[in-house]
């Protein structure tokens, strides 16, 4: 026998506190420390992603903002202890781009990479290929979308694919437009003055869940 159950009709708003499995790696609130080379490294401070390169991240409107010169491009921190149990997470974090007009294709690609206890590069500077952070092959997100042609103000959630990580495991962020080569320079031509882009809310994701769930109703 079938029986019908009727439910008034109703809204129903749920927190996406009460379901978020995030745990936040940054989201430069406290500031932004940065330097060019590790000697031998500091928790938390943005270094060049190479020896060579020119990256320049600056605070933005509460965001990290990251310059270049172009080609070769970059910038990783590794973050202590940031792994808050023994699970599967994927890494996430905000990108918006900005575009030259006169430049328009310096960005063609944008990529955040994470290792779980990563380590720093050389440290000292040096030329390409040598003094450089190891290509981080597997656990890549990347900015979908990305040409040629001028995508300024364009913004986009990246996330890397889940990875297994042990509670108080350290996390390398990178980000860049070629973080999975060691010469950092796929997807990257010369950048003009106003060719930049913002990353802000680093965080880790349990299992990749998503963070947001929106208002339903109920019939």
């Amino acid at each position: 026998m079938k029986k019908l159950i009727m439910l008034a009709s109703a809204s129903l708003l749920v927190s996406a506190s009460a379901f978020a499995q995030v745990t936040m790696i940054d989201d430069f609130s406290g500031g932004l420390t940065v330097d060019n080379h590790p000697n031998p490294g500091v928790f938390g401070t943005w270094y060049d992603i190479q020896g060579n390169t020119f990256g320049t991240p600056s605070l933005s409107s509460g965001a990290m903002r990251v310059d270049d010169g172009g080609f070769a491009n970059g910038v990783y921190a590794i973050y202590n202890a940031v792994v808050p149990s023994t699970n599967n997470f994927s890494l996430a974090a905000d990108f918006v781009i900005t575009e030259d007009a006169g430049s328009s294709d310096a960005i063609q690609q944008l990529e955040l990479g994470c290792v779980v206890n990563g380590t720093h590069r050389a440290g000292a500077g040096g030329s390409v290929g040598t003094d450089t952070l190891a290509a981080i092959t597997t656990n890549v997100g990347s900015f979908t979308g990305l040409t040629a042609g001028d995508e300024s103000g364009s913004s986009q959630m990246v996330e890397t694919p889940i990875f297994a990580a042990t509670a108080g495991d350290d996390i390398l962020v990178a980000v860049g437009t070629d973080v999975q080569t060691t010469t950092h320079d796929t997807g990257s031509v010369i950048w003009g003055a106003n060719n930049f882009y913002t990353v802000d809310n680093i965080h880790l994701r349990l299992n990749g869940l998503p963070v947001e769930l929106d208002t339903f109703s109920v019939e």
